[in-house]
């Protein structure tokens, strides 16, 4: 009988997956009902200063320059009205594909619905790096305390999985958002987040250089954090918000991990074995 019912639920899972796979959705207008739908989806589960204004998205898919791509895929369940149950949101830019929130509806996880929607992220982006002719090197994301252990499964190359960074000394890595939302005059219109960093780098399977690091982190906070001059009511204003950006991830986050060469990747289970 147990092994009757694990069967049962193994089978429940493998339809669901299929038929939410079969309704797939790659989102390329900034004015997609699904990407208005997801980002009220997250705010079920995020705080408002958690997630960047809708109309930041929207200019994000918008986006005119050829060397970035912002990708939002999403799955829903025609056996549910269409109900949106997992969509995931990053881009691709200079081989660094960023990973900004995957989000699965909580009644359908476990079913291997969240690494769907991230596979098709991802096959999204590879195909962009194609065409450009570039290699996709790196993975990062800012990830909550739940989700250590699902990112250190999405690996850049086989057994290189996104890991949080630590010092020689055992201590993680300090690392912030900055403020995601922001007034005309330049000033932060909330508080930076802390939060856990996550990154896999191929060649780099067990130890990553600080300057490759901070060349990614540069490369990519210029396209996530700096806002466009248009936002702002004067150059001055838009002048300190980006010197505001940069002074966080210099003073907060690159400045204290210059006392080292490298920091060492560990995942959650690498941890938790340590300690035993």
């Amino acid at each position: 009988m147990p092994n009757e019912q694990l069967g049962s639920k193994e089978d429940n899972k493998n339809e669901i997956l299929k038929r939410v796979s079969n309704n797939a959705e790659i989102i390329t207008s900034p004015e997609s009902q699904t990407l208005k739908d997801f980002h009220e989806f997250l705010g079920h589960f995020f705080k408002p200063e958690e997630i960047e204004p809708l109309e930041v998205w929207q200019r994000e898919l918008a986006n005119e320059n050829p060397d970035t791509r912002y990708i939002l895929t999403a799955l829903r369940d025609p056996k549910d009205k269409n109900k949106l149950v997992s969509a995931a949101y990053g881009s691709i830019h200079n081989g660094i594909l960023a990973l900004r929130f995957t989000l699965t509806e909580v009644s359908y996880r476990a079913t291997g619905i969240s690494q769907k929607v991230d596979d098709l992220l991802i096959e999204e982006a590879k195909s962009f790096c194609e065409k450009k002719g570039i290699e996709l090197n790196v993975y990062i994301g800012e990830a909550v305390e739940k989700s250590e252990g699902y990112w250190n499964r999405q690996e850049v190359e086989s057994g290189n999985g996104m890991r949080r960074m630590y010092l020689p000394g055992g201590e993680e890595i300090y690392y912030e958002l900055p403020p995601l939302a922001w007034n005309e005059d330049g000033t932060p219109a909330a508080d930076g987040i802390s939060e856990h960093l996550q990154v896999a780098v191929k060649d780099y399977p067990e130890k990553i250089p600080v300057p490759v690091l901070e060349g990614i982190l540069k490369d990519w906070w210029s396209e996530w954090y700096i806002r466009p001059r248009d936002q702002f009511e004067s150059d001055e204003a838009w002048e300190f918000h980006k010197k505001t950006v940069w002074d966080i991830l210099e003073n907060k986050i690159l400045a204290p991990m210059r006392s080292v060469s490298k920091l060492k990747l560990t995942s959650k289970n690498e941890r938790e074995s340590s300690k035993k």
